[in-house]
């Protein structure tokens, strides 16, 4: 290693110097970032659902994948009138 640390102010240009999160609409799991792109709902709201059992997820290792089908049928299911708790 170099020896050379970061501060959070690069870290945080090096972040607002990536190109925006583009989902390939074929994959079936999603990571947090994609799926808020995709769906337009915040990391809080989409934690909550996949908590509450109402959106699939799988967990591996640290790294959380939502399952694109079960979000759809879940927004499908909302737009259709249907009242869902979330929490």
């Amino acid at each position: 290693m170099s020896g050379r640390t970061t501060s959070v102010k690069d870290r945080e240009v090096h972040r607002a110097n990536e190109p925006p999160i583009v989902s390939d609409l074929r994959r079936e799991w999603l990571n947090y970032r994609e799926a808020e792109g995709l769906t337009g709902l915040s990391r809080t709201t989409l934690w909550k659902l996949v908590g509450a059992g109402q959106v699939k997820a799988a967990k591996v290792g640290r790294a959380v994948r939502i399952n694109r089908r079960s979000l759809e049928c879940f927004l499908r299911r909302a737009s259709e009138g249907e009242r869902e708790t979330i929490m």
